[in-house]
């Protein structure tokens, strides 16, 4: 559990550092890797809620990641661009509030985190 926490930690370094939606998906995985196991080891953990909202919040940024990808790109009707408009700031309202989550999460050195679950 100790590597899947710090594979998230620095997942979250290369998601803040690149920006890219690539670099959130994969953050998002190792987050939803790291619930399962903290769930199955200790599910009374306080830090169980926290990584479900944060792999929902990146799980929708990803969504309409994939929603833009699908618009149409040659002729664009009038609603295209609306909703990619949308799309688009609520992506990025959802990758701010991912990201700060994920900060605040993950913010203790894995060996930190490691000696927490011995208690």
């Amino acid at each position: 559990m100790r590597r899947s926490y710090r594979q998230s930690r620095r997942r979250l370094r290369a998601a803040r550092r690149s920006g890219a939606g690539l670099d959130r998906h994969a953050l998002r995985k190792s987050v939803k890797r790291l619930r399962a196991q903290l769930g199955l080891l200790r599910p009374d953990s306080g830090l169980l809620p926290g990584l479900e909202r944060l792999a929902r919040l990146l799980g929708d940024e990803r969504d309409l990641a994939l929603l833009l990808r699908s618009l149409p790109r040659r002729t664009k009707p009038s609603w295209a661009s609306a909703v990619a408009e949308r799309a688009q700031r609520r992506r990025g309202a959802l990758a701010r509030r991912a990201l700060t989550l994920a900060r605040a999460l993950l913010a203790a050195p894995a060996r930190d985190f490691a000696r927490g679950l011995r208690r």
